[in-house]
């Protein structure tokens, strides 16, 4: 009877999990590498974070547009170069400032249009700020509001303030028919109307000789397109936003100088709003 043999290969890869495993070890070099490099990058980020030779010592600030507040952002903007970043990292490090990061805070308590930075390697730096200014005025019932090219409030005073900062700047006045609750930061108008009714003004101050336009009026706050009056001191002038104010002042040149001036009198409006048709009464 044949017998069955029975046989085996014993697997290399076989490993008794009861017989204790030895550990790898770094190499004695690799290790020394390790800590030369943790040593190396710990010197170097001292050196450009914390070494004397990179803290801004001169930094000459250059303040553009209202006089006002010009002291507090000076004073801001020093606070902001001795503020941290992170921890001990001061923003008084060149590496560390940051013109988005400051614009960021100095807008916090005033209205800033742009920062620029120049840096000069490697402790010197110029910075310019240019503030929003106002542009126009614009009257309610109770108060007066102050606001800039794009339609952002600005300020607001009582209108039993005789005086105030912007009471003696030539800024183009605009009439709001509508008792609005509005705020500073509040943006009333878009920057597309509000070019506009500058571009009438310049026109209008260009164009036409002893004729004053006093202001303008608007019905309400966002307004972008339709009727706009503009008073003169003969009279009220219609004009749409839905045509060229260039065609529309002349238009009223034309009938100004062969109509209206001629007859020396006032007139109750003149509508600018159909094109080359002129309605005036």
């Amino acid at each position: 009877m044949p017998k069955l043999i029975l046989s085996y290969q014993k697997n290399k890869k076989y490993r008794n999990p009861f017989l204790s495993q030895q550990k790898r070890k770094l190499p004695s070099r690799v290790k020394l590498d390790l800590i030369l490099l943790f040593l190396c990058l710990n010197l170097w980020g001292y050196f450009l974070f914390f070494s004397p030779l990179f803290v801004i010592k001169n930094a000459q600030i250059q303040i553009n547009g209202e006089s006002k507040n010009e002291n507090l952002v000076e004073e801001q903007i020093k606070n902001y170069f001795e503020s941290a970043w992170f921890f001990s990292f001061y923003r008084k490090n060149y590496f560390l400032f940051s013109k988005n990061d400051l614009k960021e805070k100095l807008n916090e308590n005033f209205f800033i249009k742009e920062v620029r930075a120049k840096k000069l390697f490697p402790n010197q730096m110029s910075v310019t700020i240019e503030m929003l200014t106002p542009a126009f005025t614009i009257s309610l019932p109770y108060e007066s509001l102050y606001i800039d090219s794009s339609g952002i409030v600005l300020e607001k005073y009582l209108n039993s303030t005789t005086t105030n900062e912007y009471s003696q700047k030539n800024l183009i006045s605009i009439t709001l028919n509508q008792d609005a609750e509005l705020n500073i930061k509040d943006k009333i108008f878009s920057s597309d109307f509000l070019q506009f009714i500058k571009k009438i003004d310049d026109l209008f101050k260009e164009k036409v000789q002893g004729v004053k336009l006093i202001q303008f009026e608007a019905k309400e706050v966002n307004q972008n397109q339709g009727t706009i009056k503009a008073k003169l001191d003969l009279g009220y002038l219609l004009l749409t936003t839905a045509a060229s104010p260039e065609h529309q002042i002349d238009n009223f040149v034309a009938i100004y100088k062969n109509k209206i001036e001629p007859q020396k009198r006032q007139f109750e409006y003149v509508d600018l709003r159909f094109g080359d048709k002129v309605y005036y009464k």
